[in-house]
């Protein structure tokens, strides 16, 4: 769906878009819950955002998301899971913990 859509955005949107941020789940925890994303097809200077950042999981989680993607998408920006406004003060200030540490690493770069 993330593919489909982004490429549609893409074919049919006349004007220049500058990023997709895609929305992902704690279970993707396959290869072929990412395959898909070897079909993407946006225009080159377009930036694509994956949510791979979960309160759920942490860095740990967004790191195996990361590696899983990386196999079938050679380049992508890191973002954090919809909704954050519905968590608690708690599960945000471990997300954005997240975020800090794995750019701090440079490893939101894995791809």
């Amino acid at each position: 769906m993330i593919v489909a859509v982004s490429n549609g955005l893409s074919r049919h949107v006349p004007r220049r878009i500058d990023a997709i941020q895609a929305a992902t789940v704690t279970t993707w925890n396959r290869l072929a819950h990412w395959q898909p994303l070897a079909d993407l097809a946006i225009e080159p200077e377009t930036e694509f955002y994956l949510g791979l950042v979960h309160a759920a999981d942490g860095a740990v989680g967004a790191r195996h998301r990361a590696a899983l993607a990386a196999r079938f998408l050679p380049r992508f920006g890191l973002s954090t899971e919809c909704g954050l406004g519905r968590h608690s003060t708690d599960d945000l200030d471990l997300v954005a913990g997240t975020v800090a540490e794995l750019f701090e690493t440079r490893e939101a770069a894995l791809a």
